[in-house]
């Protein structure tokens, strides 16, 4: 399942002393969704290392796995999908590489880009920042008419990031959100586990309703 939680790690997240440790928690919990392993700047031996030992938790818990870009690896070690980037692999060329049975998701910026990318095939899109976040403090947000205004005219899941907390998963929903995908909230709490639970009663409530279940 692509909507609900994506769990979304980044450079710093992945050199936390306890980062592989709370990964597993996190992925024992059954919450996330989807679980992102991101690091831009993180060596590709370093991030095969962090799959094998953390894939086979997440496969027996039902979670998908994707990792950010390195279309490489995710046909290495067999991930459930790739998500991309404005520099990254078209989305077209990156299926062609892992097969048709596999994930291709898109961070976008815009409606216009958003709807640019869903021509391309992609599963599904990230759209932010929605709200201001300590990651890119520089950045404008965008507010929640974008996300309804895209959310409306595609037929992909838009997956809500950007300044995303458990508190604001209801109002992005309502919006149009089939999902949220959340970094600081979640890795940046005292207990990275506890933290993922207060998005449980929202997946299991919320994320059903989406899903016609």
């Amino acid at each position: 399942m692509i909507s609900g939680l994506h769990v979304v790690t980044d450079d710093d997240v992945l050199g936390q002393k306890y980062f592989v440790e709370h990964a597993t928690e996190i992925l024992q919990s059954g919450i996330p969704d989807v679980f992102h392993l991101r690091g831009p700047y993180t060596s590709p031996k370093k991030l095969g290392e962090l799959v094998s030992k953390l894939l086979p938790t997440a496969r027996s818990n039902e979670t998908v796995f994707v990792i950010n870009d390195r279309t490489d690896l995710a046909l290495i070690h067999h991930l459930d999908g790739v998500h991309l980037g404005a520099r990254s692999l078209n989305p077209q060329k990156v299926r062609e590489i892992l097969g048709p049975s596999k994930i291709v998701g898109r961070s976008v910026h815009s409606v216009q880009e958003g709807l640019d990318m869903a021509k391309e095939g992609v599963d599904y899109l990230f759209l932010g920042s929605i709200f201001r976040t300590d990651s890119h403090p520089d950045i404008v947000p965008l507010g929640l008419e974008p996300l309804q205004v895209l959310s409306d005219q595609v037929r992909v899941p838009v997956i809500a990031i950007g300044g995303v907390t458990s508190s604001s998963v209801t109002t992005l929903l309502k919006t149009g959100a089939k999902g949220v995908a959340v970094l600081r909230d979640i890795w940046g709490a005292p207990s990275p586990p506890e933290a993922v639970l207060s998005y449980e009663s929202k997946v299991n409530s919320k994320w059903s309703k989406i899903d016609g279940k």
